[in-house]
C-alpha cells in the first residue's frame, strides 16, 4: 500500500462526537456547545493568538459575532451566505482527500452551501497532484517509507507534515468562484493579513520585485519548490500554496500554510522558522478560518455533524483515494 497506518490506530471521526470537552473545541466553541465561546479563558488557543484577532480585513468583527446570523440574513439584515465551518480534525491521507472531495460533491449538487475546514495529518504524508506520475515517488529514495496519496487537484506534490491545511468548497455561482484566480487571491491575501498581524511580511509573489516569474524548464516535483504569481511568500520563501479541483457546478480549493520545515524536506522552511510565531496548527486554525470567511464576505457557522457527508467521504476513501487504481493511475 502507498500509505502506512497502524491497524491499532483508530480511524478519527471526521465529524467529532459532540460528547467531549477540550479535544473537541474549535474556534472558541465546544462542538455542539457554542455558548462555551463566551468564556475565552476556556480556550488556550484564543489567548495565545489574541494579537491576531481584529487585525484581519482591517479589523473584522470577532468570529463569535458572526455565528447567530441565519442563512440569507446577516446581522445587519442584508442578504448574506453562511459558510459552514467544519472543526479541525486529524486523519490519514486518503481520509483527508476523501472528505475534501465529499464537500465538493455536496456543493456541486445544488443549493448555496459553502464549506471551509482546516485539518492535520496522522503522519507525514506526500500528496501528489492529479497529473503527476507515481514513478516519481517510487524512483526517489527520499520518499521510501513515506505515506502518500493522490489528490484530485493539480499542481505539485506537497509533503504534509508541520503545517495547517485548509479546504474550501463553494458552488460555481459564488462571485469568487467565477474566476478561479480570484479565489486563490482572496484566500491567500486573507492568510497574508493574519501573518502580517504577527509581523510576518507575507506577500503575493507577483508583487515581490524580480520574483514573480515562473521557473524556466520542467516544473519542480514539490509544490513549495515551484514558483507561481499567486504564491504567498516571505521574502522569496514560499509559505502558502494552493491547488484547485473544478467542476461545472462547484470548486474545491485546498492548500497548506507551512509552519515549520520537515526533517524530510529541510530546505522548505515554515513561518515559525522565519519568525517568532507559534507552530501549533490548531492555534492557527481559528484565526485563519476567521480571516478567510470574512474575506469571502460570508458569515461563519459551525457545521452540524452530517451522516450523509461522512458516508460519502467513507465511500470515496474506500473506492478512490484509498485504492491502488487511483493512487497508481499515472
Amino acid at each position: 500500500m502507498p500509505w502506512a497506518t497502524s491497524s491499532s490506530t483508530p480511524r478519527p471521526k471526521l465529524f467529532p462526537d459532540p460528547v467531549g470537552t477540550v479535544l473537541l473545541k474549535f474556534s472558541g466553541h465546544f462542538w455542539g456547545k457554542p455558548e462555551a465561546a463566551a468564556d475565552p479563558s476556556r480556550n488556550s488557543s484564543t489567548k495565545i493568538l489574541r494579537p491576531l484577532l481584529g487585525q484581519t480585513r482591517g479589523g473584522s468583527r470577532a468570529f463569535e459575532e458572526c455565528l447567530p446570523c441565519r442563512f440569507g440574513e446577516g446581522s445587519d439584515g442584508e442578504s448574506t451566505v453562511i459558510c459552514h465551518v467544519v472543526p479541525y480534525t486529524v486523519a490519514s491521507g486518503p481520509a483527508n482527500m476523501a472528505f475534501d472531495e465529499a464537500l465538493l460533491e455536496i456543493v456541486s449538487a445544488g443549493g448555496s452551501q459553502v464549506y471551509f475546514r482546516t485539518y492535520g495529518w496522522l503522519e507525514p504524508t506526500l500528496s501528489l497532484g492529479y497529473f503527476q506520475p507515481s514513478r516519481l515517488v517510487r524512483e526517489d529514495p527520499r520518499w521510501r517509507g513515506i505515506c502518500w496519496v493522490r489528490r484530485s487537484s493539480g499542481g505539485g506534490a506537497i509533503l504534509h507534515d508541520r503545517e495547517l491545511t485548509y479546504a474550501l468548497a463553494v458552488p460555481a455561482g459564488h462571485p469568487r468562484a467565477v474566476l478561479p484566480q480570484a479565489l486563490y487571491r482572496v484566500v491567500h491575501e486573507a492568510i497574508g493579513e493574519v501573518l502580517r498581524g504577527w509581523g510576518v511580511e507575507a506577500r503575493r509573489r507577483a508583487v515581490v520585485p524580480a520574483d514573480g516569474r515562473s521557473l524556466p524548464g520542467p516544473r519542480p516535483f514539490l509544490c513549495f519548490a515551484d514558483r507561481d504569481p499567486e504564491d504567498l511568500v516571505v521574502g522569496t520563501v514560499k509559505v502558502v500554496g494552493s491547488a484547485q479541483r473544478k467542476r461545472s457546478a462547484g470548486i474545491l480549493q485546498h492548500g497548506s500554510l507551512l509552519l515549520r520545515h520537515s526533517v524530510i524536506t529541510p530546505e522548505l522552511p515554515g513561518v515559525a522558522d522565519l519568525a517568532e510565531v507559534p507552530d501549533d496548527p490548531q492555534q492557527w486554525s481559528r484565526v485563519v478560518t476567521e480571516a478567510v470567511v470574512a474575506a469571502l464576505g460570508m458569515h461563519a457557522r459551525p457545521a452540524e455533524p452530517d451522516p450523509a457527508i461522512e458516508t460519502l467521504a467513507e465511500r470515496l476513501e474506500r473506492t478512490r483515494f484509498g485504492h491502488d487504481s487511483w493512487t497508481y493511475r499515472r
